[in-house]
């Protein structure tokens, strides 16, 4: 419901409270939805378990209002630390497999694979199309004027490591007649 989805957002100790008047009532049709609100809320998880959100609530629901806000604040700080670990971990395997791919593909299709990284939205992907021309220069491999604009373009993006990844000079190319300087 629209009702137990919207306490669900809510952090406040009276807005849990209301939710757990729905999971104590084993008859209540929204009782999962509700625990599920409660997870939501108070960044806990007890696994579907309405026995154990039921005892976390008996240990925690009858706190002061400033204490029950400094363990809100507690748990929230857990929980993003925890979703900031998952997308660190995600971003870096993104960025593996977009190596992976390109390191796969054919050399005919690998200027254009760069030009789509070093267009794409994700600064990932970018840092990682960055690095993978670092290493053609490095290669001494002639690099297209439509890459290389495309990076100097990175110059100016708003994220830090991106600009620092497009200003990094490139190491000196095993032939540097061979290569095409582009910054």
């Amino acid at each position: 419901s629209a009702a137990i989805d919207a306490l669900g957002r809510m952090t406040a100790q009276d807005a849990v409270r209301v939710l757990m008047k729905a999971v104590a009532q084993p008859d209540y049709p929204l009782r999962r939805a509700a625990l599920v609100a409660i997870e939501r809320a108070t960044a806990q998880s007890f696994g579907g378990d309405f026995a154990s959100a039921e005892a976390w609530w008996k240990e925690n629901g009858g706190v002061s209002s400033p204490v029950w806000m400094e363990l809100q604040i507690s748990r929230l700080m857990r929980q993003t630390d925890a979703v900031n670990r998952r997308n660190r971990e995600l971003e870096s395997r993104l960025a593996a497999l977009v190596k992976e791919s390109y390191q796969r593909s054919s050399e005919a299709d690998r200027p254009a694979l760069l030009n789509a990284y070093m267009s794409d939205a994700s600064d990932v992907v970018r840092l990682a199309g960055l690095e993978l021309l670092q290493g053609q220069l490095t290669e001494g491999k002639t690099v297209a004027e439509e890459t290389a604009s495309r990076a100097r373009s990175l110059i100016d993006s708003t994220e830090e490591a991106v600009r620092a990844a497009a200003v990094r000079p490139a190491p000196a190319p095993r032939s540097p007649t061979r290569a095409r300087r582009f910054v």
